[in-house]
């Protein structure tokens, strides 16, 4: 049975074409067996380096997906940490691909905007997928 990753988008933002996108909203699926490469940069077309996830396809494909503080269909607001969040961005991409043995679906979900990894949940911090782009 194949096991894939999800990214749920929330009000998406396509970056190509810089417009609101709401055909990429909800469940966007990722086989995991067809992941080769897992790594997160601030990258993308815009002029202002947006917070991306690139996982490296078998076959050559790539798929982007964009992280944004801004729960609206705006432009992606990376998140005020800096680039240490990129680190725990990879890191909930792994944590999806290992977990949930014998599942058929396990949820990437982002961590607050904050690199202490004590802090309390804070609403204001939250941390959406914005968009995902497979190329």
């Amino acid at each position: 049975m194949a096991k894939f990753i999800n990214f749920k988008v929330t009000n998406a933002f396509a970056l190509g074409p810089g417009a609101p996108a709401p055909e990429r909203d909800g469940d966007n699926l990722v086989n995991a067996d067809n992941i080769l490469t897992v790594k997160a940069e601030a990258g993308g077309p815009n002029p202002q380096p947006v917070y991306q996830v690139i996982l490296e396809l078998v076959g050559g494909k790539k798929v982007y997906v964009t992280a944004s503080t801004d729960a609206a269909a705006v432009t992606p607001v990376n998140p005020s940490s800096g680039t240490g969040y990129l680190a725990l961005m990879k890191k909930a991409v792994i944590r999806a691909i290992t977990a949930n043995p014998g599942g058929v679906k396990a949820g990437v979900i982002l961590p607050q905007d904050t690199l202490d990894s004590q802090a309390g949940y804070d609403p204001a911090l939250k941390v959406y997928w914005k968009d995902f782009e497979i190329s």
